[in-house]
């Protein structure tokens, strides 16, 4: 699973991306800053 930390491998983020979007479809936000919530997620878990 480390290669869900590598925030500059969008391709392998799109999947998490897509999740984010389900789970925050409240929440207007951009693909960016989605983007920047996935790699401060896990850089936190780790």
């Amino acid at each position: 699973m480390h290669y869900f930390f590598d925030c500059e491998n969008s391709f392998k983020l799109n999947d998490f991306i897509d999740l984010f979007r389900k789970i925050e479809y409240n929440t207007i936000t951009t693909i960016d800053e989605k983007l920047s919530k996935l790699c401060i997620f896990f850089i936190y878990i780790l």
